[in-house]
């Protein structure tokens, strides 16, 4: 296995919109009493937002 080399800044960034949009989504169902549609929106926007993310990767 290669040692990890420095990560690209714009990957840190476009992580951080895959949380922001994934936060957001969930907010939208605060309040509603329905955890897993909450969970299901969020889960939505964080693949979304993963797939607009040019990289070739597997985890």
């Amino acid at each position: 296995m290669e040692t990890p080399g420095p990560v690209n800044p714009d990957l840190v960034y476009s992580l951080r919109r895959v949380t922001e949009r994934a936060a957001c989504a969930a907010f939208n169902w605060i309040g509603r009493g329905d955890a897993d549609d909450g969970g299901r929106a969020a889960l939505d926007a964080m693949r979304s937002a993963l797939a607009e993310i040019d990289i070739d990767a597997r985890v």
